[in-house]
């Protein structure tokens, strides 16, 4: 027969067997395992992660058949521990720096050991793991005074019924049961006597009489209503250097408003707030910059410590006169104008776009001449005016002094007066265009130069038709000269009727 092998993994000899070599096997596979089941001590570090002890038959230094057991290592998290499902007894102590939970397989029953956690735990060979000092319990009388090294912790004290034991210092009432009701004047209480040691019953009606007339120093209401009759607190009750919290008023903070301390403070934020009026109204950062509504009908935005702008009824002017710009002449311009009225401008107005008027356009000075001067990079090339000094004439004339220099005048009566010479492309009259040409007209004038032709019937003089010029044809005036008793063969006639 082949040797077999205990529960815990000893090796039993069989008859016959291991002749010669028994002292080996009995030392390795016996007296070595026993003295680990028994004695032997092993580390085992958790860091890495959950761990299976190792179980093997007649097999020496297997971590899980030590009698003594130290689990090391700093994992930070709950470990696992496999042991043998072999019925045994170990001794275990948890220095890791987590709880480990000791199982034997797949049974409900498992031990937790906290870290830094000493206790005796065995495997009952069903897959479970029991704790042997999970319900430890002690027969009557078995603890005497004789036994007690030292004094007993009050967490391991249940229940003192025998009078004198305990010192009132010493004292700790169970509060785990209410009395259920409030407290009445005659409800009892414990007190030390003088503080001399004497412990006497006192009823709660001696404390109302106390607190009544010996407290001088703060009270503290933690919870409930305090109810202080009228007139018991005056002015002279309180310190003048004391604050009385906002906290503890009847003060609301509402939308937008914050009570802190003994402060009441307006958010930074506003959406609550829908109307704020005094007649002494200030908002601003400073004395220095702050909009004003305490004058009647008057809103003054001030800035730089002076008053700047001021809204009237009707009117938005600066409080001094030539101070305050509208714009700068940068970068700084607003983009657009919208008026319905009239502008003033005594001081010129400077414009670099167009002005676009839909209206009347007017110019009023007190004295001199009103003039638009129309300016190329800064020369002066043109003006248009109206000459005061000379019968109101409107003027048009290049640079210089109104009323001198070349240019064009139009007095009060309708007269054109050009200075200079008159160029057009077509000159009409009454409604009807001149066609003759400027040679043309330059004959009517006077011209002198003569050229030769032959005259014909067809050809035409102009005369004076009774206050109207007409053109008559040289046939026309022979028969004028005829009629008046003229030759038209005589040179002399003819040179009368033509003049």
């Amino acid at each position: 027969m082949a040797n077999s092998y205990t529960q815990l993994g000893f090796v039993k000899q069989a008859d016959g067997e291991n002749i010669g070599t028994w002292g080996d096997v009995l030392n390795e596979q016996l007296i070595d395992l026993l003295d680990d089941a028994i004695g032997g001590y092993v580390e085992i570090s958790v860091a890495s992660g959950n761990v299976t002890l190792a179980f093997a038959d007649g097999t020496a230094d297997n971590n899980g058949r030590h009698a003594v057991i130290k689990f090391t290592g700093s994992p930070g998290t709950t470990r696992t521990i496999t042991f043998p499902n072999k019925q045994k007894t170990y001794y275990i102590n948890n220095g890791s720096d987590s709880s480990v939970i000791c199982t034997a397989g797949s049974g409900g029953a498992t031990v937790t050991i906290p870290t830094s956690k000493k206790t005796i735990i065995y495997v009952d060979g069903s897959d479970e793991i029991h704790d042997m000092f999970s319900s430890p319990s002690l027969s009557d009388s078995s603890v005497t005074n004789a036994m007690l090294a030292g004094s007993i912790a009050d967490s391991k004290l249940s229940t003192i019924s025998t009078a004198g034991k305990v010192d009132i210092g010493a004292l700790e009432i169970d509060g785990a049961t209410d009395i259920g009701a409030n407290l009445a004047d005659a409800d009892l209480i414990i007190v030390d006597d003088g503080a001399g040691g004497t412990e006497r019953k006192a009823a709660m009606s001696r404390v109302a009489t106390y607190v009544q007339g010996g407290i001088s120093g703060d009270i503290t209401i933690s919870s409930g209503t305090a109810a202080i009759g009228s007139g018991v607190i005056v002015n002279a009750d309180i310190n003048s250097s004391a604050a009385i919290a906002m906290s503890k008023t009847a003060f609301s903070a509402g939308t937008g408003v914050t009570l802190s301390t003994n402060t009441l403070n307006v958010d930074a934020a506003q959406t609550g707030i829908t109307s704020i009026t005094n007649t002494s109204l200030v908002v601003g950062r400073d004395a220095d910059n702050d909009i004003d509504f305490a004058t009647d009908n008057n809103i003054i935005f001030r800035a730089g410590g002076q008053d700047q702008i001021v809204l009237k009824d009707g009117v938005l002017e600066p409080v001094t006169d030539d101070d305050v710009a509208l714009g700068t002449t940068g970068s700084k311009r607003f983009t657009n104008l919208f008026l319905s009225g009239s502008v003033n401008a005594p001081g010129g107005a400077d414009i670099g776009g167009n002005l676009n008027i839909n209206g009347v356009f007017e110019i009023d000075v007190a004295s001199g001449d009103p003039t638009i001067i129309f300016d190329t990079q800064g020369a002066d090339k043109f003006h248009i005016a109206v000459d005061d000094s000379d019968s109101d004439n409107f003027v048009i004339k290049s640079g210089g002094t109104v009323g001198s220099g070349n240019g064009l005048k139009l007095d009060s009566s309708g007269n054109l007066t050009v200075t200079g010479e008159v160029q057009m492309t077509t000159l009409d009259i009454g409604g009807t265009n001149v066609t003759s040409t400027a040679t043309e007209l330059n004959i009517m004038d006077g011209d002198t130069s003569a050229s030769a032709t032959t005259l014909l019937d067809a050809d035409r003089v102009v005369t004076n038709d009774a206050g109207t010029m007409k053109q008559v044809a040289l046939s026309d005036l022979k028969t004028y000269l005829s009629s008046a008793g003229f030759s038209t063969e005589d040179p002399t006639a003819l040179a009368i009727a033509l003049g």
